[in-house]
């Protein structure tokens, strides 16, 4: 079985890909920016800079090498792979390349790894009891804690800034919607309740919203919402397919349909050392 939502592989993701790279070279010219690349059966990660120069492969293999999610210190990246069998695992290597590490171990599907703000940690999605939940653990596969149970999947694992919280997608109710939970497993909370399909949180860098991709009206579109899921509104509805959002360190003033609209920009890199 096959995590949902875990092979993200289209026209979207392209285009988003060349948005980071052109935001990243005006606000952080010195950064690099982790990505997947390659055909349908077949991907690595790979490396670059802002300004699209020193392009790196970091993964060179024959293998589905997918989901690249930097160490906060930028020294290490987190990915999922099927390189070892037919399941995907949680590998981590240098963020220069070099040999990757499974840290999961288990005949089972695991992915959508995501670390935690301190760097101690890793939240993960594994259906490795037979139904998706959420997991998290040290940053060497150890200490190995289930922190969601529920017969629903859970996945899409994204911290909140101060490391207390996960938000994650669930399909408990009908379609999938956005919860939170925090990291002992204690204080679930639904926050949205579309009848469609909510994927993709990711938490502002304060802590205060959360945004997210919904489908409405037939196609996915950018909402954001309050930390608890109250003043949901929709920032990106005009675009053909608008799915994966994340928030940039800083925020970016721009202009949309008459208005001034002060928003996060779209960004995922580290500062090259």
């Amino acid at each position: 079985m096959k995590l949902p939502n875990k092979l993200q592989k289209n026209l979207p993701a392209l285009i988003a890909l060349g948005t980071w790279i052109l935001l990243c070279t005006t606000l952080c010219p010195d950064a690099q920016i982790a990505f997947m690349s390659g055909t349908p059966g077949r991907q690595d990660i790979y490396v670059v800079d802002a300004d699209g120069k020193n392009l790196k492969q970091l993964t060179r293999d024959k293998f589905y090498n997918a989901r690249p999610d930097w160490s906060p210190d930028g020294t290490q990246i987190a990915f999922e792979s099927d390189r070892d069998a037919f399941f995907f695992e949680i590998y981590v290597m240098s963020a220069d390349g070099g040999q990757p590490i499974n840290l999961t171990q288990r005949p089972a599907d695991q992915g959508s790894p995501a670390w935690s703000p301190d760097g101690t940690q890793i939240a993960f999605a594994s259906d490795r009891i037979g139904n998706v939940e959420i997991y998290v653990m040290n940053t060497d596969g150890t200490n190995l804690i289930r922190i969601t149970n529920h017969p629903g999947l859970d996945s899409q694992p994204a911290w909140s800034p101060d490391g207390t919280q996960i938000a994650f997608e669930s399909t408990r109710i009908f379609g999938s919607d956005i919860y939170t939970i925090n990291v002992d497993g204690k204080g679930e909370e639904n926050l949205t309740d579309s009848r469609t399909h909510d994927t993709h949180p990711t938490w502002s860098p304060d802590g205060q919203q959360i945004a997210y991709s919904s489908e409405q009206n037939d196609i996915y579109s950018i909402y954001v919402m309050k930390a608890d899921g109250s003043g949901v509104v929709g920032i990106i509805e005009d675009l053909h397919w608008g799915t994966t959002p994340d928030w940039s360190p800083r925020p970016l003033t721009v202009s949309s349909k008459g208005k001034r609209l002060t928003l996060w920009s779209t960004l995922k890199s580290r500062k090259k050392k």
